[in-house]
């Protein structure tokens, strides 16, 4: 479960992060 919930939040940051940079150019 722990693992799970680690990979879900990885995700979440990665979404973020990449509409960062999308918003960015």
């Amino acid at each position: 479960k722990k693992f799970k919930i680690a990979s879900r939040k990885k995700m979440l940051k990665r979404l973020y992060m990449m509409r960062r940079y999308e918003s960015r150019l």
